[in-house]
């Protein structure tokens, strides 16, 4: 898939997932075969599109901010890699030759490896080997790296679609109980109070789930990426 389609669906498919789960919430399934019997039903849905995209766009940049507020309650990918946390779990992405990755990138840095590595020593690392990646000339590196990259946004911004779905859902009806939205055009109007947006949040937990396996995969590419000579046999 070429990288610039990746960056267009990264945002329309998380900003179509935030219109259509609060268009169903909101409004009656009626509502949208009068849309679109309609005239001019094609302006619309290019509107509709780019309406879509703007939301994706915000999306993305509040899954970056999402991102920050989170890794700072939770381990980063670099922390439980590098330290091996998963060995002895049932969970099943680990990363091979950990210590000798530690030691390499610790030697290029005039470092001395230690172990458990806390937070902020990881966090060097996984940055010391961000950088070291650039270096690897292998074909098909910086492909699977880029899909690798698209994933964990991806799976991140989709995250955020849902978390927002269930955030501006109960807002929107409040807003509308206070008469904010009393002159939507005509032929539509609000559900009485829609308690299937709870289901929303397990969804969200789930893809954050997902999300994080994603990071984690990436995570440890960049590691193999930038330490390769290691896992030669």
């Amino acid at each position: 898939m070429n990288f610039r389609v990746q960056e267009i669906i990264k945002m329309i498919v998380p900003g179509a997932v935030l219109i259509c789960c609060l268009y169903f919430l909101i409004f009656n399934l009626s509502d949208l075969e009068t849309l679109l019997n309609k005239d001019y039903v094609s302006v619309y849905l290019v509107f509709l599109l780019v309406i879509i995209y703007v939301l994706g766009y915000f999306l993305d940049w509040f899954g970056s901010l999402f991102e920050r507020s989170f890794y700072h309650f939770f381990s980063k990918p670099s922390l439980r890699l590098l330290n091996n946390s998963q060995a002895n779990s049932k969970q099943w992405i680990k990363m091979v030759k950990y210590e000798e990755i530690a030691d390499e990138l610790c030697r290029k840095l005039s470092k001395s490896p230690h172990y458990p590595y806390d937070k902020k020593s990881a966090e060097y690392l996984f940055k010391a080997a961000n950088y070291l990646k650039e270096k690897n000339s292998a074909i098909g590196i910086k492909e699977k790296l880029n899909e690798f990259y698209f994933y964990n946004i991806f799976s991140r911004n989709l995250a955020v679609s849902f978390l927002c779905s269930f955030v501006f859902y109960p807002i929107l009806y409040t807003f509308h109980s206070l008469g904010v939205f009393n002159h939507i055009e005509e032929g539509t109007c609000f559900r009485q109070f829609n308690w299937s947006f709870l289901f929303v949040l397990p969804v969200f937990i789930m893809s954050i789930f997902r999300w994080r396996e994603h990071a984690m995969y990436y995570t440890r590419y960049i590691f193999y990426s930038a330490t390769e000579d290691i896992l030669k046999p």
